[in-house]
């Protein structure tokens, strides 16, 4: 990435209502995003799986996250889901939020893309400033 300098707005016109993000737009010819890609589907054969093998029903995506290196750092063991990227809450029912909330974990099953099923622990970690969920094993 190139760096900007006092050349590169020599002859970039002055308007008194443009904030510094406009001349940077102007100089660097970069269009604002107007749109955003469509909500991922879940994949169909993922739905299959939990319908048909574990007797699952109202398959909804709870998040897509992309994955850091504190996300599958073995010593972590844990992946945490922002509060903030949850699509809906409306996955868990009444008395699950309850035992969350009491901090019990429930056990679950994670479904990995080969549709190997490994036995997990879902947590609700209550932080200072946000909330979270946590999986752990």
């Amino acid at each position: 990435m190139e760096l900007l300098s006092s050349e590169d707005f020599k002859n970039t016109k002055i308007e008194p209502e443009w904030t510094a993000m406009d001349y940077l737009l102007e100089v660097v010819r970069v269009e604002p995003i107007t749109s955003y890609p469509s909500k991922p589907l879940l994949p169909e054969g993922l739905k299959r799986h939990i319908v048909e093998n574990m007797g699952g029903s109202n398959c909804v995506l709870v998040i897509q996250k992309q994955l850091f290196f504190s996300d599958v750092n073995p010593q972590a063991s844990r992946l945490l889901i922002p509060f903030s990227q949850v699509e809906s809450h409306e996955f868990l029912n009444e008395s699950e939020v309850e035992r969350l909330k009491n901090k019990e974990a429930i056990k679950a099953c994670l479904v990995e893309p080969s549709m190997e099923e490994t036995e997990i622990n879902f947590k609700w970690w209550d932080m200072r400033k946000n909330s979270m969920y946590v999986i752990t094993t």
